[in-house]
């Protein structure tokens, strides 16, 4: 595995050279990439990579807005990892120049739409077989501290998950052990097992279901997920968050085609 510098801190980039775009919160975001040609810029040699021809296409190389970062830290080691996906009809993105406008528009969802202050997931998985990165290593997702949550690029009710996919997930978990984030007995839960959703879609869920490190906790017979580590029922911080902004409901549940679930 190469070496880590792809955590949720955007790179100092210089914008003299580089198109600004706006999003829904008028935070500047500069592209590190030319947009017309991100899929023949991108050199393996250059970019950190899982092995298995995975790349990990970082905040400032698919165009995170700047200045932007969720507050709270990671919660180590990490007992659990959530999988989810973007659902709502959304086609899964098949390059680094789709996946890298998906995150843009994923991103300007979640803090225009959903009041949030970035991302919800830590990571994103492209049909491509890449690794985007959104939250990171480094800061809690929006689901509960102390988990990961990797968002499949797509709706999995609808298409099959891409095995490129599979393999990038398990090569991505296999460097959170390293890196000593992830428990070396983790978890992996649906976020349907947490929470009334479809989410990851039945496609992808049936999936992971096969993994090896797949819990069937929360499903008919078993304990909800975390109750052995005091984890709440249902895992929604961004509920809590909201409440605690006062954001009324009717307004969280308008989703947008390009919105995480």
């Amino acid at each position: 595995y190469s070496s880590p510098s792809w955590d949720s801190r955007p790179r100092s980039t210089s914008s003299s050279t580089r198109p600004v775009i706006r999003g829904n919160s008028n935070h500047r975001r500069t592209l590190s990439l030319d947009p017309t040609t991100i899929p023949e810029r991108i050199d393996p040699f250059a970019v950190p990579t899982l092995g298995n021809s995975h790349l990990i296409i970082d905040r400032s190389n698919w165009g995170s807005q700047e200045g932007i970062k969720a507050p709270l830290p990671l919660e180590r080691p990490v007992s659990y990892v959530i999988i989810t996906h973007v659902g709502l009809a959304s086609k899964p993105c098949t390059d680094v120049y789709q996946c890298s406008n998906k995150m843009r528009v994923l991103q300007d969802a979640a803090i225009g739409e959903r009041h949030l202050p970035d991302l919800p997931s830590n990571f994103y998985i492209g049909a491509d077989g890449n690794v985007y990165v959104g939250r990171g290593w480094t800061i809690a997702n929006s689901y509960h501290n102390r988990t990961v949550s990797v968002c499949f690029l797509g709706d999995y009710n609808r298409y099959e998950p891409a095995d490129e996919q599979i393999s990038a997930l398990q090569h991505l978990l296999t460097y959170g052990v390293v890196q000593d984030v992830l428990d070396k007995s983790y978890r992996i839960v649906g976020r349907r097992q947490t929470k009334q959703t479809t989410s990851p879609g039945d496609k992808l869920y049936t999936k992971i279901m096969h993994l090896a490190r797949w819990n069937p906790c929360g499903t008919e017979g078993y304990t909800h997920c975390g109750a052995e580590l005091g984890y709440p029922t249902v895992w929604d911080e961004e509920a809590i968050h909201n409440e605690r902004m006062g954001i009324k409901p009717h307004y969280i549940h308008q989703r947008v085609v390009n919105e995480e679930e």
